[in-house]
């Protein structure tokens, strides 16, 4: 529906009938009324205004938001032409990489916005759970450690992805896994910066 939508705008932008078009997905498909509205008044502002990093941006978080990945990818590396140290575009072009499986190239993007953007904790989550996902347990834990300092509540969800037996209390005292610290885990995880959390 987007496509079509976006066909639609590229052959004729002023026609009120694909104005129409677009009010009549916006009803068709309800969960994406607000990207199609984001993905015609960004296209339309950028018409006028083509260097407007922000406006690229908005625009590929609109298609990401609607899986719509070729036009997403295009529309982050217009962003990141224009201002290529905008941390928001590489999370969301990480993000995107993510969603696709493609790990590797998630971690590049990620730690391209993570250094351009150090103290938003979106960047640590989504490395995070990249690393984890990529089989490196090491780094994921990492990235919990650093988040656990700024924020809690996001600290908290990547530490159930990576324990996730131990967030819903299936380990009992004495079975909690050490990685290779030796008996005392809990006295580990303190070293670590780690809070075990058991029932």
């Amino acid at each position: 529906a987007t496509n079509a939508f976006s066909n639609a705008l590229d052959v004729d932008p002023d026609n009120p009938e694909v104005k129409d078009f677009m009010k009549a997905l916006a009803l068709i498909y309800p969960q994406g009324k607000t990207n199609i509205r984001t993905i015609a008044e960004c296209r339309e502002y950028l018409r006028r205004n083509p260097g407007d990093q922000s406006a690229h941006r908005r625009l590929a978080d609109a298609y990401l938001a609607n899986k719509n990945f070729g036009e997403a990818t295009h529309a982050y590396a217009m962003a990141l032409q224009i201002e290529p140290t905008d941390g928001l575009s590489h999370l969301g072009l990480g993000i995107l990489h993510m969603s696709l499986n493609r790990y590797g190239d998630a971690i590049v993007c990620l730690t391209n916005a993570n250094r351009n953007d150090p103290t938003n904790p979106d960047t640590y989550y989504y490395l995070g759970l990249c690393y984890l996902k990529d089989g490196q347990r090491a780094m994921a834990l990492k990235q919990y450690e650093v988040l656990n300092r700024i924020n809690e509540n996001s600290a908290t969800k990547l530490f159930d992805a990576i324990y996730p037996r131990l967030s819903r209390g299936a380990y009992r005292v004495g079975q909690l896994p050490t990685g290779g610290c030796g008996a005392d885990s809990s006295g580990c995880a303190r070293e670590r910066g780690i809070r075990w959390r058991y029932n």
